[in-house]
């Protein structure tokens, strides 16, 4: 059975084989493993989804009017919820919110939110659109540039490519520097 594209996956599958130059469908399966777990290894990275995703998250109400949520951006909030002392949860008018799309911040206009433990759920949109089409170009270009180096590395030997005894600690560690560089504008520090 071939692999299929994740839902997350970020550029087409004929995109990186044009690029990397594969004539053929010997690797179709390699490679489309490989553009969804570079896609997964973006979002972790940059702490962003890049495909339209309805989430649904809890989080600890700050007491100040700002609250930030895991992650960017934002296209859309849907609801708000504050869960009080009573088991009765109070959902709020979204009107009242403002929300900085690429930083992942929701601001309360008027209210601030209340101070508590995982007291207020926040479900939204977060991506670029509903399809690899919407994502800005530089994001599918560093998407497939980094295909392209597991590729070669993958058809390459192991040994002659990366130090013996390599570790690799970190999601920063798995990209190539030059695609570190071009997700700059969007990577996130996660609070």
């Amino acid at each position: 059975m071939p692999v299929a594209a994740a839902t997350n996956a970020i550029v087409e599958k004929t995109d990186v084989k044009n690029y990397c130059k594969i004539i053929g469908t010997n690797e179709d399966d390699n490679v489309q493993t490989i553009i969804n777990a570079v896609s997964s290894l973006f979002e972790n990275y940059c702490a962003s989804k890049f495909i339209n995703i309805a989430l649904t998250e809890v989080i600890d109400g700050p007491g100040c009017e700002i609250a930030v949520v895991e992650y960017c951006p934002i296209s859309a909030l849907t609801e708000i919820t504050y869960y009080f002392d009573t088991d009765s949860p109070v959902v709020q008018t979204i009107t009242e919110f403002k929300f900085n799309a690429k930083a992942g911040l929701i601001r309360a206009v008027y209210t601030p939110f209340p101070e508590g433990w995982q007291n207020v759920q926040i479900k939204y949109t977060v991506g670029y659109g509903a399809a690899i089409a919407n994502l800005p170009d530089d994001l599918k270009l560093a998407a497939i540039k980094q295909c392209e180096f597991y590729f070669k590395r993958d058809t390459a030997d192991f040994s002659s490519t990366f130090e013996e005894g390599m570790v690799i600690k970190s999601p920063a560690e798995m990209l190539s520097p030059v695609v570190r560089d071009m997700l700059t504008p969007y990577f996130r520090v996660r609070l």
